[in-house]
């Protein structure tokens, strides 16, 4: 874990100035209970047709706007498309900064007396830490978007973690202070419409098939994840590998890596790109059973498997994203899932192939899950991730005083 948060540290020194790194600008907070509403500004470049963009949009609407005053700070391209006016609609002020430089970029959020500023891309996208750098806002937090430490304190002050990703005792690897969610640190959109649920041999698939699905990105697969995958493909005869199309080179590429591990490349089953998220959720339920990838967790794509009553098998890493799995599965109520290890992993999977009844009661347990369980509770998540925001602007600069003992759980800024 030291050897993380050193890369990070020289990925941060190499790519912001020196003269803005090392500044020390401390803005006070203005925000006091009972006088206004605390500003809490959401900075990132996926508002729109992404992952995070889908998974924050319930949670933008359940914001309890008698107590808070919502900003959105895009500082991606507009993509026109019905997720982005879902956001810009749901939000209580939505600016588009895509062309604003990084100064202009905190003068703007500093105009605007944001409180809370909380940052939805760290390292990934078309990020603006040296905007965080030059300080936006008297509280800024790292959350969602990028699952680690930034490496410099200058970028955020607080990571929004939970129990199962950021344990307390990671604190000496994070440059920012830890704050926990109680349950997963990651939110899910279950108001999301989802289409009627095609065929499966419109999708390709054969009706007596037993399919495994795995929707992530092909930049998270590997040589041992595929050795593994393959090891159990080859102990289930009517399985088959369902998997999101890329393009011709990668379905190749992937079709020689299982062949080359001795398992038919037509047991690879490559999903086209649909145009509507809710045709996507409506076929992603033809799948059995989900399969998560590491050491680099499924993150939005676990949740949408979760969302429409495909379990996922998930086996616990050692980092903040190879622990996503098991928090998501922890707050869906299926810690059974959860594998400690390789053989942990193939076990339950070869299980589930085998006792269908087994995995047909983990299905039903899933669905009556989304009236039950932490992680489809957005309203629960809305409500504690408010109170985090609320503990963090008590212990700002120009605040901590009033504090006393409210605040133990959030150390102040500094401290």
């Amino acid at each position: 874990m030291a050897e993380y948060r050193q890369i990070a540290q020289q990925f941060a020194v190499s790519m912001i100035p020196e003269n803005v790194r090392l500044r020390q600008d401390v803005l006070p907070i203005a925000w006091r209970q009972g006088r206004r509403k605390l500003r809490v500004g959401y900075m990132s470049s996926d508002l729109a047709d992404h992952p995070v963009g889908f998974v924050i949009a319930e949670l933008i609407e359940r914001h309890d706007r008698d107590k808070l005053e919502i900003f959105a700070y895009s500082t991606g391209d507009d993509d026109g498309g019905e997720h982005r006016k879902r956001l810009i609609k749901n939000f209580d002020h939505f600016a588009d900064i895509a062309r604003l430089s990084a100064r202009a970029t905190a003068e703007r959020i500093r105009s605007d007396g944001i409180d809370v500023l909380v940052d939805l891309n760290g390292w990934t996208g078309t990020y603006r830490a040296e905007s965080l750098a030059l300080r936006c806002a008297p509280v800024q937090v790292s959350w969602l978007g990028y699952a680690g430490t930034m490496g410099l304190p200058c970028f955020a002050d607080y990571v929004v973690g939970d129990p199962v990703v950021t344990p307390m005792d990671q604190q000496p690897w994070f440059t920012e202070r830890i704050v926990q969610m109680p349950h997963s640190y990651m939110p899910v959109d279950t108001r999301h419409p989802i289409a009627a649920v095609p065929s499966r041999q419109s999708q390709g698939l054969s009706e007596d098939a037993f399919v495994l699905c795995s929707f992530n990105n092909n930049y998270k697969f590997n040589p041992p994840l595929f050795d593994l995958w393959c090891s159990f493909l080859k102990q289930m005869p009517s399985a088959v590998l369902w998997l999101s199309k890329s393009n011709d080179t990668v379905m190749s590429n992937l079709r020689k890596e299982v062949e080359q591990r001795g398992v038919a490349p037509e047991r690879l089953v490559f999903a086209p790109r649909v145009a509507a998220r809710a045709d996507h959720l409506a076929r992603l339920q033809l799948a059995d059973l989900s399969l998560d990838t590491f050491p680099y967790n499924s993150h939005s794509t676990g949740g949408d498997a979760l969302i429409v009553g495909v379990p996922m098998v998930t086996k616990r890493g050692d980092t903040f994203p190879g622990l996503v799995g098991a928090s998501m599965m922890q707050a869906a109520g299926l810690p059974e899932l959860i594998a400690d290890d390789d053989a942990g992993y193939a076990e339950l999977i070869l299980d589930l192939y085998h006792d269908r009844a087994r995995l047909a009661g983990l299905k039903q347990k899933l669905v009556a899950a989304r009236d039950t369980a932490p992680l489809f509770d957005m309203a629960r998540f809305a409500r504690d991730l408010e109170a985090l925001y609320f503990t963090m602007a008590a212990a700002a600069p120009g605040h901590a005083a009033e504090i006393g003992a409210e605040c133990p759980q959030v150390p102040a800024m500094g401290a």
